[in-house]
């Protein structure tokens, strides 16, 4: 009988070492991974949602802001969009505003490595997804100083607006008339 005991205690003990070295004994889903998104510049090739437009490429800045996530996507030479992300498990929710048309929309990215996102989009009112596909191309540039001086009260100011895939910059300057000049540039 007492051998039969050492017997099971040795069977247990390697059984429970075999299992420990394959890692069986520990199972890990991938909620418990972090999961990383490596800050820069991506290139973005996407398709827009039904009829909306077709294939399109650009590019798309990524950066850390606390525990939120900042985007930029230039598209072509007149389409600026900015969002904030949250990244939950391998999915970061982001909401967007186009910075000209101020249309705005959500986007659901899986993050399939630090430098590697695919998802799906979609403006406000539309029936049908679009689809992104995000590569690492580049670090983000250093940042710019974003300061602009203080405007008297009731003195007009102008926008400049101009991607710096940090967010947007802003050169105020005053106005002397009511008209502003175009705030896009």
């Amino acid at each position: 009988m007492r051998n039969t005991h050492k017997c099971i205690f040795k069977t247990v003990a390697l059984v429970s070492v075999l299992c420990l070295a394959s890692g069986c004994a520990t199972p890990r889903l991938s909620d418990d991974v972090e999961v990383v998104i490596k800050p820069g510049v991506y290139q973005l090739e996407g398709t827009s949602p039904g009829n909306l437009g077709g294939p399109y490429r650009g590019s798309i800045a990524i950066d850390r802001s606390g525990a939120n996530y900042k985007l930029m996507w230039v598209i072509g030479r007149n389409q600026t969009q900015v969002g904030v992300g949250i990244l939950e498990s391998s999915i970061l929710s982001v909401g967007y505003l186009d910075t000209k048309t101020r249309a705005f929309g959500v986007v659901s990215f899986r993050v399939l490595s630090p430098t590697h996102l695919r998802g799906k989009w979609a403006p406000l009112g539309s029936k049908s997804c679009g689809m992104e596909d995000l590569k690492y191309i580049k670090p983000l540039p250093k940042e710019k100083n974003n300061t602009a001086p203080p405007l008297k009260p009731g003195q007009l100011g102008a926008i400049r607006v101009s991607p710096d895939y940090r967010g947007i910059m802003k050169n105020w300057s005053p106005l002397q008339g009511k008209r502003s000049p175009a705030l896009w540039s």
